[in-house]
């Protein structure tokens, strides 16, 4: 018996109305996770069963951070290992809807063009009483946070599935192996009960998860302490094919003498939509008068007040930070109301962002807002694309301030974000963003390789980096562009507002272990490079230098496929071919996800061209 593809969507339409949702119980829940200093793999392993009587087609979303990506898809089912190839995108859903349509089982994984980030997977065609385990592998680079390594697994993907009600979540078993270039000196977790065991060598380590069934609600953090945290470091891998990938990472410490004035510009964005009225309002003066007596000689600085317009304390631009200037920034913060109208804070970023920063002062942005905007990404986006110039530091007014964008904001620019809540104290927080305000950069950085004939770079172009934070270069080898020698010495050059930079790391390419795990870190670099305007294909300025938006999308896709690394422009994609093929109508189920604060959903939330839910698999002889 032959089937055929169901034309879609089908002749009826009916009206949209959200879908109901099901509980799709999950048996088990394991993950493993690899650290290779701040390198790291992880295995997710997610158990479903179909408890109905029909088909069915699961959906459910899940969120990774900035510096992660997929690069492994794989589902197991009767014993079977379908694993999951990468196609352009628009070729992978037909190849799915194919797939369905001609009643075989079909699994697709893609990340959201509109929310980097938010990835969709689908398990199409389940029968009943069947169980299919759902593998995925993400790559991600780590970050440290005062001194400690600190490895983070978002509490949605420790259990992506609903929960019936009266049902207890499934058991968590988790293992997470470290591998480090340094020492590890303490492993512990703010978050969940863990125990670990170190290995043969000091530099290795095993954590295992506790008792989870209480705390599968909040993210699992694992923060490591290494015996010297700020030491360069290099790694290298070779693949199957004798291309090495060579990672070198650095702490710089900026040292910054007490008597000497930071030359800085600071720009305070403050929220004066209706929503702001009252005691939030009120929050906002308390803190910009911490500020105000606080800033330091050799600043310059302005007040833009925004709501569905703008009101600029010095129309002008910024001023010199004096007791004149003062005086009339104080009298302005104590007339402020919320009388500004809606919430458009794209419109002052654009003021603010399109204009050049002053020669010799780095300028800083303050962002105070409740806001809760219909446009998070696009303002993320508009941020991240003039990182090399501004940096961003943001303050959620309220209990309902967004996560999404006071979060998104601060880490697009390369700053960091605090929540003030009714009744907290301010001072100290403001204090907190102004020290790391204050901070000396490293700005126009430049790496060199010395040793091989020649070596493509991720990134292509980099961000500043601030004392505290790490500079990551990857370095992809092809064989035979090296010395005979097999020594690479990176070089690192960047200008400070006190003196030059300069760091040298050496790294043996015959110590190279086999893995694809730099490889692939490198080929996501390279794909965030071209959304952030910082790959090859762009000026300095981060404007297309030829092929415009397409080109962009092309060597997008080519990267992804030659990786075998997800983009928004790909996905996975794995076809089970059966013999009976379904031929019953099969059910979707849409799996809610709970996220820190629920992104805004498309209309609808989990796209289906069939009307209320259900595709039907019609067979013709």
């Amino acid at each position: 018996m032959l089937y055929r593809r169901v034309p879609h969507p089908p002749i009826t339409y009916q009206p949209y109305s959200p879908p109901q949702t099901f509980p799709l119980p999950i048996k088990a829940v394991s993950i493993e996770a690899k650290v290779a200093d701040l390198c790291a793999s992880v295995t997710i392993r997610q158990k479903f069963v179909n408890t109905e009587e029909t088909p069915i087609e699961a959906i459910y979303q899940f969120q990774l951070e900035d510096k992660a990506t997929v690069s492994d898809f794989t589902a197991f089912i009767d014993g079977n290992k379908i694993k999951g190839t990468i196609q352009e995108k628009e070729e992978a859903r037909n190849t799915y809807d194919d797939a369905i349509a001609s009643g075989h089982g079909a699994y697709r994984m893609e990340e959201n063009e509109e929310e980097p980030n938010l990835f969709t997977v689908n398990v199409g065609n389940l029968p009943p009483g069947k169980e299919v385990e759902v593998v995925i592998t993400y790559v991600t680079e780590l970050e440290f946070e005062e001194g400690q390594l600190k490895f983070r697994i978002p509490s949605n993907n420790q259990n992506p599935s609903y929960t019936a009600a009266g049902n207890s979540p499934p058991q968590l078993k988790l293992q997470v192996h470290f591998d480090m270039t340094s020492n590890i000196k303490q492993l512990s977790s703010p978050s969940h009960p863990i125990s670990f065991e170190f290995g043969d060598e000091p530099t290795q380590a095993t954590v295992t998860l506790g008792d989870t069934t209480k705390t599968q609600a909040q993210d699992l953090v694992v923060l490591t302490k290494l015996a010297k945290p700020h030491e360069p470091c290099g790694r290298v891998e070779v693949d199957e094919k004798g291309t090495k990938t060579v990672m070198v990472s650095l702490y710089p410490k900026l040292a910054q003498d007490d008597d000497e004035d930071i030359y800085t510009e600071m720009i305070f964005i403050v929220d004066r939509s209706g929503s702001m009225a009252g005691s939030r309002m009120q929050q906002v003066k308390d803190t910009l008068h911490i500020f105000l007596r606080s800033l330091g000689e050799g600043t310059q600085f302005n007040i833009i007040g925004f709501g569905s317009r703008t009101q600029h304390l010095f129309p002008s631009g910024s001023v010199e930070y004096n007791d004149k200037n003062l005086e009339l920034a104080t009298k302005h913060v104590d007339q402020m109301f919320a009388n500004l109208g809606g919430t458009d804070i794209l419109k002052p970023l654009t003021e603010v962002l399109q204009q050049p920063p002053k020669e010799g002062y780095p300028r800083q942005l303050f962002i105070l807002t409740d806001g809760e905007v219909n446009n998070t990404q696009e303002c993320i986006q508009f941020v991240r694309k003039h990182a090399d110039t501004t940096r961003v530091f943001t303050f959620g007014v309220g209990n309902e301030a967004s996560q999404d964008l006071v979060k998104g904001l601060a880490k697009s620019g390369e700053g960091f974000f605090e929540f003030v809540r009714p009744g907290e104290g301010m001072e100290e927080k403001v204090m907190r963003q102004l020290r790391r305000a204050m901070q000396p950069a490293l700005t126009d950085v430049t790496v060199t390789w010395k040793g091989a004939t020649q070596v493509e770079p991720a990134p292509f172009r980099f961000a500043p980096v601030f004392c505290g934070g790490q500079l990551v270069v990857y370095g992809i080898v092809k064989k035979g562009q090296v010395d005979s020698d097999n020594n690479v010495e990176v070089v690192v050059q960047a200008k400070t507002v006190l003196k030059p930079f300069e760091a040298a790391i050496q790294v043996d390419l015959s110590k190279a272990k086999p893995g694809n795990l730099l490889h692939k870190l490198a080929a996501k670099t390279l794909l965030k490079s071209i959304d952030d305007g910082r790959s090859y294909l762009h000026d300095a300025a981060g404007n297309v230098k030829s092929g415009g938006q397409a080109g962009l999308v092309a060597e997008a896709v080519r990267i992804s496929l030659a990786s075998g690394v997800l983009c928004k422009h790909t996905a996975f994609v794995a076809v089970e071919e059966r013999e009976d093929a379904t031929e019953s109508t099969m059910q979707v189920r849409k799996i809610p996800i709970t996220f820190e604060k629920a992104p805004p959903p498309p209309s609808p939330l989990f796209y289906s061209p069939y009307p209320n839910g259900t595709r039907l698999v019609v067979s013709c002889c």
